[in-house]
């Protein structure tokens, strides 16, 4: 039977979200972890560099006969850096935990799961392009365990990426910098919460998409689920 242009058009789409999903979840599992540790180096190093700025002022202050104007501008530069040191630091200790929450097992766990999803994606489109009546159950089984997958992630990372944000947050007060905890706060209370919400959402919505498209007596017929009849879809 002659594909209509409804299931081609899914069958292009799905190759193209599946072949996507791999790419994505694959840099995840080999590129991103390593980056993301040479972004934490960098960082560590400016830390270190600060601290050598810091024993310099503390070995020039210490100079009994330095110059008394001299003395007073090494002071206030003194106060500077230690106020932006302390900055550094809380700045570092949060992204420190954000890598090692983005580099963790159970987000190398969830990246495994969809780079797994999305080779069977993948290989139920090509399925489907082909009207080959095993594909529907790949594509509607595909769709159900996304949405699991989606609910597991968060539940089991929610509560980690909030520590992380309460680390931001706690720091931010700490050091008296309202832009970031203003942020922080809002990340807090909203934006992880928004973040899993917004995701298991999507799922759901694109799993019941499937269903109804799949379960569609025109489509069903297309694939041989029922008794093939001569029909034109609009």
């Amino acid at each position: 039977m002659k594909r209509s242009r409804g299931v081609t058009a899914l069958a292009i789409f799905l190759v193209v979200l599946g072949t996507l999903q791999i790419l994505g979840y694959a840099a995840s599992l080999t590129l991103l972890p390593g980056f993301r540790s040479k972004d934490l180096s960098l960082l560590e190093s400016a830390q270190r560099q600060s601290r050598l700025s810091d024993d310099r002022l503390r070995a020039m202050l210490s100079d009994s006969n330095l110059d008394p104007a001299r003395r007073q501008t090494l002071e206030e530069v003194a106060r500077s850096d230690s106020v932006l040191n302390d900055q550094m630091r809380a700045m570092l200790e949060f992204e420190r935990q954000r890598v090692e929450y983005e580099n963790s097992e159970p987000s190398m766990q969830e990246a495994r799961v969809g780079l797994a999803l999305g080779f069977v994606l993948l290989f139920g489109a090509f399925g489907v392009f082909r009207l080959k009546p095993w594909s529907q159950a790949v594509i509607l089984g595909q769709a159900t365990l996304t949405v699991l997958a989606g609910l597991w992630e968060a539940m089991t990372l929610l509560p980690q990426l909030r520590e992380v944000m309460q680390t931001g947050l706690t720091m931010a007060q700490a050091l008296k910098m309202p832009a970031w905890e203003a942020r922080m706060a809002h990340l807090v209370d909203f934006g992880a919460a928004y973040k899993f919400g917004s995701l298991v959402l999507g799922y759901l919505v694109w799993a019941g998409f499937i269903f109804w498209f799949f379960n569609r007596e025109s489509v069903k017929r297309q694939f041989g689920s029922t008794p093939e009849l001569e029909f034109s879809e609009k």
